[in-house]
């Protein structure tokens, strides 16, 4: 859980280029890297000094959000916001909906968000996501990996990375997951 800035150099080699060329290329690595599309990815020529002054400047942000602490009051409001605008599935085996009592930052670097609720164990991979993407846009965590436990009320604050460890919704590292995924055919000098 490493911050993580993704830097396509040689940028001024890549033939007939337009005003979109570097958003298809951030879209076509994103959707190939699937559930990690928040990391952010700049164009650049080291030739041509074009962007690079970005690289380091993009890097120091993603420092801070890594660092940052949120306030137990923002954490819950964002909680209840996320939960007003879409509700939780039924879950049938109980016959009843998860109740989310609370949320608090408990860490940073990266930033951990424990959320208390009735059944944890019982919450929906695609929720799960859903309120990821809550936390890292209304808490403006937005580039950075977050680490989200989900704990059932009566569960020990010391679980806490024993329980981490063996979450089930875990992203993959990123080497390998970049394993020969992104390519991007560059003429040759020559």
């Amino acid at each position: 859980y490493k911050p993580i800035l993704i830097v396509i150099n040689k940028w001024d080699l890549l033939p007939d280029k337009d005003t979109h060329s570097a958003l298809e290329a951030k879209k076509d690595i994103h959707a190939k890297l699937k559930g990690l599309a928040y990391i952010p990815v700049i164009t650049a020529s080291c030739l041509t000094n074009q962007r690079v002054h970005r690289i380091l400047k993009e890097a120091s942000l993603l420092s801070a959000a890594y660092r940052k602490r949120v306030p137990t009051a923002k954490v819950n409001e964002c909680l209840q916001t996320a939960i007003a605008r879409h509700t939780p599935a039924l879950i049938r085996k109980y016959n009843k909906r998860i109740r989310f009592y609370y949320a608090t930052q408990v860490r940073t670097s990266p930033p951990t968000i424990v959320v208390k609720c009735n059944v944890a164990t019982e919450i929906q991979t695609s929720y799960r996501r859903y309120l990821e993407k809550q936390f890292r846009d209304r808490l403006e965590l937005g580039d950075i990996p977050i680490r989200i436990l989900y704990r059932d009320k009566n569960q020990k604050k010391e679980k806490l990375d024993a329980e981490y460890d063996a979450q089930k919704v875990q992203p993959k590292p990123m080497r390998d997951s970049l394993k020969g995924s992104v390519t991007m055919d560059m003429p040759s000098h020559g």
